[in-house]
């Protein structure tokens, strides 16, 4: 297991809005078999702590989040994924329909590319996930687990 960087850029677009979170924090990759499985830890401050482990098979990415919130949702291209998420709140279920899975795993660093129409209660959002990591980190970027939002 490697210590990596890992710097998330995540956008949702809903009913024209959209909202964005940049956030970098410490994380662990590692080969599992014939996966490879990136790891991180995150903090929200509404709900706590949330460890999340994103799996790279090949042919699909599987996201899964332990911690304040609990899920797995399956990203693979075209296939809709219906899925359960349970927070402090309550659970919500969910359908994940991937429009875009896109992975690079190279010699130190890589990055996981995502975009899905995430359906909650018939509300739909467009959302975009990009992951880079890297054993070298990122220039001019600090180690830390904030969450930026615009």
């Amino acid at each position: 297991m490697e210590e990596v960087m890992v710097r998330i850029i995540g956008t949702q677009i809903s009913n024209g809005d959209e909202d964005r979170i940049d956030f970098s924090t410490t994380g662990w990759f590692e080969r599992r078999g014939d996966s490879f499985v990136l790891s991180f830890d995150e903090y929200n401050a509404d709900s706590g702590e949330i460890k999340t482990e994103v799996i790279m098979d090949g042919k699909a990415v599987t996201m899964q989040k332990t911690g304040a919130v609990e899920t797995q949702m399956v990203f693979e291209p075209q296939k809709l994924y219906l899925a359960e998420y349970s927070t402090p709140f309550g659970d919500i279920d969910v359908n994940i329909f991937p429009t875009m899975v896109d992975t690079y795993i190279g010699d130190g660093d890589g990055k996981i590319e995502l975009e899905y129409v995430l359906n909650i209660g018939g509300s739909k959002t467009v959302s975009r996930i990009n992951m880079r990591y890297s054993k070298k980190g990122f220039h001019n970027e600090e180690r830390s687990n904030v969450y930026y939002e615009s």
